[in-house]
């Protein structure tokens, strides 16, 4: 009877740079055993199935025993790297705060995509993670045949704000209007503003209030954040 290469199968490469393609022969007629070649009959073997192969164009051959032949080439083909293309950060607004954002943007391999945050352990198919914290993360983005790429990204805070000095000058007599406050605020972002509350006396320089009655006072310090610390 005539050889016949029944069929060729195939498995593609799942990652780019693998080589884990594999060819499966099956063919009938002709005279047994057959022997099987993917290199344009340089080389035989007695399987059918070549395992651990690169992308590329092979071209199958079945021998049989009486040195028939038959042949067919086939494609292995290997996907496009999955790589991260860019991570857009937004950093904390205000210490402690927990309004830090990652966007991670990939292309390439298999899709669907999947992206992944640790230390997280947050899953998603955006990319897209909020509400975070000042913090080392790492971002790893796996494709449908789990084909991974991993970054690493800092999301940042501003330091936080913190009194440095505080003096208060006590009222003279009572009822008079000759008591003070001085205050300094350190860290936080920008210039630092100061209120006051109750809004009495004023404020000649920046944490500077006089003419103060006597009275249990509430100083606010505001950023350029509008990050505040509250004293009083």
């Amino acid at each position: 009877p005539l050889l016949v290469l029944d069929s060729v199968n195939k498995q593609d490469i799942t990652c780019f740079g693998a080589a884990d393609g594999v060819i499966d022969v099956y063919a009938n007629g002709g005279t047994t055993p057959y022997e099987y070649s993917i290199n344009n009959g340089i080389n035989y073997a007695p399987s059918q199935l070549f395992t651990n192969l690169g992308n590329g164009i092979y071209t199958v051959v079945v021998k049989d025993a009486n040195n028939c032949t038959t042949s067919s080439t086939i494609e292995i083909i290997e996907p496009p790297a999955n790589i991260i293309d860019s991570i857009l950060t937004k950093n904390i607004t205000c210490f402690g705060g927990n309004d830090g954002e990652i966007d991670v943007y990939n292309s390439g391999g298999i899709a669907p995509h999947t992206y992944n945050l640790q230390p997280n352990n947050t899953t998603n198919a955006t990319g897209d993670f909020l509400n975070l914290f000042a913090g080392v993360y790492t971002v790893t983005v796996a494709d449908a045949n789990n084909c991974t790429v991993t970054s690493s990204v800092t999301l940042t805070q501003p330091p936080q704000l913190v009194v440095t000095n505080l003096n208060v000058l006590n009222v003279v007599c009572f009822g008079d209007s000759t008591g003070a406050i001085t205050i300094n605020v350190s860290g936080g972002t920008g210039a630092i503003t100061y209120d006051i509350s109750p809004q009495t006396g004023q404020q000649t320089v920046p944490g500077y209030f006089s003419n103060l009655y006597s009275t249990v006072y509430t100083i606010t310090a505001t950023d350029a954040n509008n990050c505040t610390l509250t004293t009083a």
